[in-house]
């Protein structure tokens, strides 16, 4: 396969709108399905300065989607599950942490850095890279549905 190819393959990969493979914390596959209900992806490692300080204000905000059809799951991009489970732990993580082993769905996010945040309303989906605030956090998934609590 030629250079061009790959990088073709690479740059042009489908978009996460119809959906990609993640695993659990235990180790199984999971397939996350996009369809009309809002989701947003945070694509996160424990490295990231800014991931480390948005991740328990994000977790905080994500409390309000219990009751929504709203789903957010914490996508680790590229570190072992251990890591991921030592790192998380003690912030008492509670929305639905989820790894990117390789960091496939976190590069057909259009990523080029962490924190990133692929936000689906239900229609269409969009890339916000780099730290938010608890209260653009709050904000956001209020206009997905959830409600504060």
């Amino acid at each position: 396969m030629s250079a061009a190819l790959l990088l073709g393959l690479f740059f042009f990969a489908p978009p996460l709108e119809r959906g990609f493979d993640l695993d659990r914390l235990s180790g199984a596959p999971e397939r996350v399905e996009v369809a009309a209900a809002p989701l947003v992806v945070h694509f996160w490692a424990s490295w990231c300065e800014g991931c480390v300080e948005e991740l328990p204000a994000l977790a905080r905000a994500a409390e309000s989607c219990r009751d929504a059809q709203t789903r957010v799951l914490l996508v680790n991009a590229g570190e072992s599950s251990a890591a991921v489970r030592a790192f998380s732990r003690p912030l008492g993580l509670s929305a639905h942490v989820l790894l990117d082993p390789k960091g496939a769905a976190w590069r057909r996010s259009g990523a080029r850095g962490l924190p990133a945040n692929w936000i689906w309303n239900g229609r269409e989906g969009r890339l916000v890279e780099g730290p938010m605030r608890a209260d653009e956090w709050r904000a956001l998934l209020e206009g997905l549905g959830c409600r504060a609590r």
